[in-house]
């Protein structure tokens, strides 16, 4: 064969495996890039309308960061729920993540044949539950509750909490003339004289205590110890979470930088709060994202995350939940975390 004719062949046959070559490349770096801007849908469910804990979750929505890790996030509210608690969702698989207090997510942890649920953060490092006092009610310390009016759920764990707070205070819970139901309008309750005192957050007091109508907020886990449970839990179903590590690790690694924007932009947080339905006014959200803010700070001064979920707090609440009989004897208060 002719060496030039030869040479061509030889040529074009390197062409064609060049090609075969370059084409597998940019298929693998075509899949490649699928997959990198391929995002998994999570779905988290609150028991609550947007408020200010939750000031990181919407702000890393809004600022993109879980679509930069990959994930394609919707937030299910109590309005949008249909009266299912975050734990049934999770069950059913309508929801990905569920957010919770620790003595309301006891009962799903602890029930025989329930389904296992798994803990591994938490929207707030500390639990911010109180009694707010009206202005003129001479409620300086938990034992004044003696004789006056407490408005609250009427939950049984609520009843065990104030009588073991009230106890350590030096007086009688059964002295407190107890008003079985749950005040939705703080103001108006204070300012009409409906009650003396109402067990809440103390971010939802703020502005009553700003604006007169409260004489102060007594926190629990201030008086009793036990009682700094562990609020606003993010949770999931075990099942999942033992599949799913790397989705969890992604939504928390959004979440904190949430919580970074929340606490370098009070201001901004809370303009975003508001567009996504959080009822009281952009000024009231700032100071509540920025009380929250507090504890985030301290998380990062203790060099933990601000997504820190203490596992010393969450056994020693289950164990005192145990021994007022509000979970089953012989439950291992350590499940779920």
């Amino acid at each position: 064969m002719n060496k030039f004719i030869k040479r061509i062949i030889i040529t074009a046959a390197a062409g064609t495996l060049c090609a075969a070559i370059c084409g597998c490349s940019a298929e693998k770096k075509k899949e490649k890039k699928k997959e990198e801007t391929e995002s998994f849908q999570v779905v988290v469910a609150l028991d609550y309308m947007p408020e200010a804990v939750t000031a990181g979750l919407y702000a890393a929505l809004e600022q993109g960061y879980f679509e930069k890790e990959g994930l394609e996030l919707s937030i299910l509210t109590i309005e949008e729920e249909g009266n299912q608690t975050p734990e049934e969702l999770l069950a059913s698989g309508v929801a990905t993540f569920g957010i919770a207090d620790q003595d309301v997510l006891g009962e799903s942890l602890f029930e025989e044949g329930a389904i296992s649920y798994r803990a591994f953060a938490s929207l707030c490092p500390k639990n911010h539950m109180g009694i707010l006092t009206a202005k003129d009610a001479g409620i300086s310390d938990f034992s004044d509750l003696a004789g006056k009016r407490f408005s609250y759920n009427k939950w049984e764990v609520e009843d065990a909490m104030m009588t073991d707070v009230m106890a350590a205070s030096g007086a009688d819970y059964e002295s407190v003339v107890c008003i079985p139901n749950a005040v939705t309008d703080i103001k108006k309750a204070l300012e009409e004289g409906i009650t003396d005192a109402i067990f809440c957050q103390e971010d939802q007091g703020l502005w009553a205590l700003e604006n007169g109508y409260a004489g102060s907020f007594l926190p629990i886990n201030e008086k009793v110890e036990t009682l700094d449970y562990c609020t606003n839990v993010i949770f999931s179903t075990e099942k999942w979470a033992k599949k799913n590590a790397k989705i969890i690790d992604a939504f928390l690694k959004a979440l904190e930088k949430g919580n970074q924007y929340a606490m370098t932009y009070p201001k901004s947080a809370a303009k975003i709060l508001k567009r996504f339905g959080a009822v009281e006014s952009e000024e009231i959200l700032e100071e509540e994202v920025t009380l929250f803010s507090e504890d985030w700070k301290a998380c990062k001064e203790q060099g933990q995350k601000t997504t820190f979920l203490s596992a010393e707090r969450w056994t020693r609440f289950y164990a005192w939940m145990l021994e007022k009989g509000f979970i089953p004897e012989g439950s291992n208060v350590a499940t779920g975390i």
